[in-house]
């Protein structure tokens, strides 16, 4: 019975690994900051050179003739992204997710599905220290310095683990970065191929969480993640229409063979991408570049301190047994230090609900 249920989920999970990992790439392209004027390749590495936004929005239009390839594109859009893909993916695949378990029984409260959904799987956000990357990421800026992925950056991903055989699965949004496009891994392929120790492990959300509560601060980059935020929730809408479809909803995905899959997925995450693309270019961004530009550099090192802070919000989950083979390495967020706290738990509530 439990490997009967391993495989229902396990072909669950990928179909909703590929929706959201494809629009979470379409988004990463909508929400681009990186004027990107030229790629060269070398051997495994991607060289990317990134010069001034010359126009009056923030997020650059990503120029297609620049890459040689999407695969390329992707993995430029997700480098340096860490962990935002989770915090502005996460309404989409809680939606999903728990729509698995609903439509058991269309009867079942959304506390219900919950509680199904609780007693079935574990789902966590991890972040993990990669082994030799396939493919490393260089960004070059005009002032001569440049930004490596590896081995310093650390991929985020979605660790979800089935209660009844405790197997475990990995999902894929931004590993592109790394040359791993594949949306979803077993663990056993994931853990002995590319991953070297984990860095962190969060509850379910809270990474989006952190993000809230970092874009209600004063500076350009907390308003980016704001108008981010927004995006997001706009996709969640979508997806809600979507579904509503006739044949569209999850109860149909359930039965569609793997095969039939794309006339499931394409159609979605186009709808994603439309709700995403029909903001963020509309978004009133007046006075938004002023700000980045002549922001003094006193008050971009005060907000960084800040978010320092702030990173108590995304706690500890990982296991007594996790704990004792810590990885040697600093995580960008850590010293995520016991002591300190970060905004009262109210705040934090009142923020995600609002736009959750």
């Amino acid at each position: 019975m439990n490997i009967c249920m391993d495989i229902r989920l396990e072909a669950f999970l990928t179909q909703v690994a590929n929706v959201i990992q494809q629009a979470s790439l379409k988004f990463l392209e909508a929400t681009n900051m990186m004027l990107i004027t030229k790629i060269e390749l070398d051997d495994q590495k991607v060289f990317a050179y990134k010069g001034v936004n010359p126009g009056n929005h923030p997020f650059v239009k990503v120029g297609d003739d620049v890459f040689p390839d999407e695969a390329t594109k992707h993995a430029v859009l997700c480098c340096n992204a860490q962990f935002l893909p989770l915090a502005y993916m996460h309404p989409l695949f809680a939606r999903m997710i728990r729509s698995k378990y609903s439509c058991i029984s269309p009867r079942l409260t959304r506390r219900e599905a919950d509680s199904t959904l609780a007693k079935a799987v574990e789902i966590h956000e991890v972040i993990v220290k990669m082994k030799p990357a396939p493919q490393t990421v260089i960004i070059l800026a005009e002032d001569g310095t440049e930004t490596k992925n590896w081995p310093a950056d650390g991929l985020a991903l979605l660790r979800i683990t089935s209660k009844q055989s405790e197997k475990r699965w990995y999902i894929n949004l931004s590993g592109a970065e790394f040359g791993l496009t594949q949306s979803i891994f077993s663990a056993n392929d994931f853990e002995s191929n590319h991953m070297q120790a984990l860095y962190a492990v969060f509850d379910f959300g809270k990474c989006r969480q952190y993000i809230l509560t970092c874009s209600a601060m004063e500076g350009w980059y907390a308003h980016t993640q704001r108008i981010g935020l927004q995006a997001s929730s706009r996709m969640k809408a979508a997806l809600l229409i979507f579904l509503q479809q006739r044949g569209n909803d999850l109860l149909s995905l359930r039965k569609r063979s793997m095969t039939d899959m794309t006339t499931w997925t394409q159609p979605l995450v186009e709808a994603l991408s439309r709700a995403v693309l029909g903001y963020i270019p509309n978004y009133d961004v007046s006075g938004l570049m002023s700000q980045i530009t002549y922001e003094p550099e006193s008050v971009t090192r005060y907000m960084e301190r800040r978010r320092l802070h702030y990173a108590s919000i995304l706690g500890d989950a990982m296991t007594n047994e996790e704990k004792e083979n810590p990885p040697d390495v600093t995580l960008h967020l850590a010293p995520i230090e016991q002591q300190r706290n970060g905004p009262g738990e109210d705040m934090v509530v009142e923020e995600f609900e609002s736009f959750s």
